[in-house]
């Protein structure tokens, strides 16, 4: 049978549930640190996409036991199943606990048929087995509590439609340890004030829910915003202008050497194009990648680049990276309880959710575990301090925004795409192999008789030949190939050559 498709609601579940750690790294190493990974299938069976056939593997091990490359390696199903069981043991998140999970439903408020849901809910978990904690005023949000080991139905209910006429969308999920008391309200309108210890990770597929909009709700008046990605794109302050005007400060750490001083020339690095090109790409992408090109058809990227500008030099700070080593990118809000935002790939409108990118899937944790938060916050301030890893471009950078809006005359566009287009074989200019004009050859008949373009084609075939020892003119029929040649002659005949 051919592979399966996994709704995002199920890969949400395994996601949230495993915090994107590897049971094979807490199983075999101990090793409970967040990981870029893939969900593998238990039995192998790529159509088997239910809940229980699924676990999040860092790259490694998916490789080692559910890739196309593998053999057995010595990693059995059992040996998975029992791994998966103690990691979510370990993290509060097992059958044992309870969940509280939020779905949104289509359609208004007004309309939402309570009754009917509730009785789809019953036949999918059972009459004694969950809770309807509250409904969210203003928007069909509903919270509801429910044992773990139920998951798998709630994944199947989702994937399957069967709680309502619509797509329902699973918005977020918190486990409860065991241990740990609740005291709910289920007759307010709001939860009480004694919530349980949640230890949550919350994932962001920027498709049902956007990174841009719980950026939105999570920063306020006096935060501090720290972001380290591989760029910055004034479309994303756009996006979040009035956010951003009431946080206390943005430090931001450009992850790849961008805007930074003392970038190597020599022809031997200059020839190395992948380092140049993805450089260029990052500082133009300032103004708008080439996925927001709906924005800027919008025409209005002055203005907005002139806003920026202003709002960077009152509460913005840029570094980067100086090196080639690569670092790790995230976002943090700051402000009493942090939270972590991670893997954050640029700050760009496509990164926020709010323009289409051309990544398979732009999934996001958001962390709130103090314990985990205080990891990510003490990183940044660590890489931010550290002068000889990073170099201060906020003034390169408000210098190089200032060229977005201001006025530029018709002649200064003009020599800036000539030199954007040849600006690279600048430094194969050499006085030596440029026609001396000593020789007088300027002041001869047949340069005389020339016109500008046969000068300039004279002028680079004298350079062809000083460098290579050999040059093919091949202009047109009729453009002077036979003066342009003779006017050659003349220079070297000058030069006694």
């Amino acid at each position: 049978m051919g592979r399966a498709f996994t709704p995002p609601s199920t890969e949400t579940i395994v996601l949230t549930q495993s915090k994107c750690r590897c049971c094979f790294c807490f199983h075999l190493e101990n090793d409970l640190e967040i990981k870029q990974g893939q969900i593998a299938h238990i039995d192998k069976d790529s159509s088997n996409a239910k809940l229980k056939n699924l676990a999040f593997l860092c790259l490694r091990h998916h490789d080692q036991y559910d890739g196309k490359t593998s053999q057995a390696k010595g990693i059995i199903k059992g040996e998975i199943e029992f791994a998966q069981k103690a990691l979510f043991e370990k993290l509060g998140t097992s059958t044992d606990s309870e969940v509280v999970v939020v779905l949104k439903f289509p359609g208004s408020i007004m309309n939402f048929d309570s009754a009917s849901v509730n009785s789809k809910l019953e036949q999918a978990f059972g009459k004694d087995n969950f809770d309807v904690e509250r409904i969210t005023q203003g928007s069909v949000k509903l919270h509801i509590k429910f044992k773990a080991s139920l998951l798998g139905k709630l994944a199947k209910a989702l994937a399957e439609n069967s709680l309502h006429e619509q797509p329902v969308s699973l918005k977020e999920i918190e486990f409860v340890a065991a241990n740990s008391s609740t005291d709910y309200n289920a007759t307010d309108s709001t939860i009480a004030e004694s919530k349980p210890d949640y230890r949550t990770v919350k994932l962001i597929d920027n498709i049902n829910q956007l990174l841009g909009d719980d950026l939105k709700e999570k920063l306020a008046a006096g935060m501090k915003l720290k972001i380290a990605a591989s760029c910055f794109s004034i479309y994303a302050f756009e996006a979040l202008r009035d956010e951003l005007e009431s946080v206390e400060s943005l430090e931001f750490i450009f992850t790849s050497p961008t805007f930074a001083s003392g970038e190597v020339t020599d022809n031997a690095k200059r020839q190395r194009r992948e380092f140049v090109i993805p450089k260029a790409e990052r500082e133009r992408s300032f103004y708008g990648s080439e996925f927001e090109i709906q924005l800027k058809n919008k025409l209005t990227q002055k203005a907005i680049a002139k806003e920026c500008a202003e709002w960077m030099k009152r509460k913005a700070t840029f570094h980067s990276n100086r090196s080639d080593a690569p670092m790790q990118q995230f976002a943090c809000v700051q402000n009493g309880q942090a939270s972590v935002y991670q893997p954050i790939r640029g700050f760009t409108a496509v990164d926020l959710g709010y323009q289409k990118g051309d990544a398979v899937s732009n999934i996001v944790s958001r962390l709130d575990d103090p314990s985990e938060t205080e990891t990510f916050l003490h990183l940044f301030d660590q890489i931010w301090s550290d002068t000889e890893k990073l170099e201060d471009v906020t003034d390169r950078l408000t210098e190089h925004i200032s060229s977005v809006y201001q006025e530029n005359s018709p002649e200064r566009i003009y020599f800036l795409m000539l030199f954007n287009i040849f600006n690279e074989f600048l430094e194969d200019i050499n006085e030596d192999f440029l026609p001396n004009d000593l020789t007088g050859y300027q002041d001869s008949l047949v340069w005389q008789k020339l016109y500008n373009f046969q000068r300039d084609a004279a002028t680079g075939l004298i350079n062809k030949l000083e460098k290579f020892n050999g040059c093919i003119l091949a202009d047109s029929v009729g453009l002077g190939k036979t003066f342009t040649a003779l006017a050659v002659i003349k220079y070297y005949e000058l030069r006694n050559k």
